[in-house]
This record gives structure tokens, C-alpha cells and sequence, in this order.
């Protein structure tokens, strides 16, 4: 899982643009940016999740499927 997540362009622009969130809150409005990186966080951890299960289907048992 730790090598998918470091594999994943989803993922590593999810901690940039984190990165950049945070710093812009800690010299800015930081109330507004909070909401706003609550939002992307959640959008973020949504694409990352269905990117890593993707990944992680891919790689199965002739590629997941199901029951």
C-alpha cells in the first residue's frame, strides 16, 4: 500500500497542494483557508482512495472483479 501511495501522481499532488495550503494559512486568513483545505482534503482522500483500490485490483486476481 506504502509503495501505491508513493506511486500515485493523485497522491503526491494531494501533498503538495497541501503543503501549500498550510503554509498559505499560517501567514493568511487561516478560518477561510481551513474550510478550504477541509474540501480539498476530502475530495483528495476520495480520488486517492479509488486510485490505491484501482491499483490494488488491478494487480489481483485476474485484475479484481468481484464475486
Amino acid at each position: 500500500m506504502v509503495n501505491a501511495l508513493a506511486n500515485s501522481k493523485t497522491f503526491q499532488r494531494f501533498a503538495v497542494r497541501s503543503d501549500a495550503m498550510m503554509k498559505e494559512a499560517a501567514s493568511g486568513d487561516a478560518m477561510k483557508m481551513m474550510k478550504e483545505g477541509q474540501e480539498y482534503a476530502k475530495r483528495s482522500a476520495e480520488e486517492v482512495r479509488r486510485s490505491v483500490f484501482e491499483e490494488m485490483s488491478g494487480r489481483g486476481k485476474g485484475g479484481g472483479g468481484g464475486t
